[in-house]
């Protein structure tokens, strides 16, 4: 009788506990424009952030070989997304 009451406290324990709310970071969006580039099979992405005052500064360009048109798009929302969560530059991939 003893074990089927710590197993129903137990049970009863981990509900409550399952009921907390995890807080997700809020990512603040930036303004990224992309420039992708498919020729011959190299994909390279220049990344721009959009000023303020509507300027453009350029982030970065990454450049790599790709299989197709969606590979190298891929590898830019990629890159986007990094970069959106905070990822230092010299660290996307």
């Amino acid at each position: 009788m003893k074990k089927l009451l710590l197993v129903a406290t137990l049970g009863v324990a981990g509900l409550m506990s399952a009921n907390h709310r995890v807080e997700i970071a809020k990512v603040k969006k930036q303004n990224f424009e992309t420039n992708i580039n498919m020729s011959g099979g190299y994909c390279e992405v220049t990344v721009y952030r959009r000023n303020a005052d509507g300027s453009s500064t350029l982030v970065g360009i990454w450049g790599g070989y790709a299989d197709s048109q969606e590979a190298c798009d891929a590898k830019g929302r990629s890159i986007i997304f990094q970069l959106e969560i905070g990822t230092p530059v010299s660290e996307v991939k």
